[in-house]
């Protein structure tokens, strides 16, 4: 009867070491890979202006050569008026940038499109279905004038160029 007790408890004991490190050791141990090549996307813009747009290049798992577009909402702060413009940016990008084994890069950058200086805010993600969501802020003082602006973007990401119909043409002036 021991003896039983004993087998039973050391049979138990086992399974449970067993079973214990191969659910425990998959937690958190995911690698995502990230293919080589360039990765783009364009979404309808929210306040129906030119599309939110997405494109960069990715080699040994990093990224470079980014732009993001998204229209910008405006205030201009001596008169107190509202307007909209299109923002194109990511020259100012820290190209290579390892892509973590999550598939998930968050940056912060400050950039321009020659009209505006601003900060991006992003997340690159290829977890689930690939995106990049981004914001970007500018706060542009000049003698003449101040304006703050903001944007969102969130574009679902596919390996390939975008087409020359979706890559939209930053305006040369505000909207107002």
């Amino acid at each position: 009867m021991l003896r039983r007790l004993f087998l039973i408890l050391f049979a138990a004991a086992c399974s449970g070491i067993l079973v214990a490190p191969a659910t425990g050791g998959a937690r958190g141990r995911t690698t995502v890979i990230v293919r080589d090549g360039t990765w783009a996307g364009s979404a309808p813009s929210a306040s129906g202006g030119a599309p939110d747009m997405a494109l960069f290049d990715v080699r040994h798992h990093a990224i470079s050569q980014v732009h993001l577009g998204v229209t910008l909402h405006c205030e201009e702060h001596t008169d107190g008026s509202f307007f909209s413009t299109y923002a194109l940016m990511g020259s100012s990008f820290p190209d290579g940038h390892a892509i973590p084994r999550s598939g998930r890069l968050s940056l912060t950058w400050d950039d321009h499109d020659g009209q505006r200086r601003g900060t991006i805010s992003s997340e690159f993600n290829w977890t689930g279905s690939p995106d990049v969501r981004f914001v970007i802020t500018t706060d542009n003082s000049s003698v003449s004038s101040h304006e703050t602006c903001s944007g969102i973007g969130i574009v679902h990401l596919k390996r390939g160029a975008l087409p020359a119909h979706h890559v939209p043409t930053p305006p040369t002036s505000p909207t107002h």
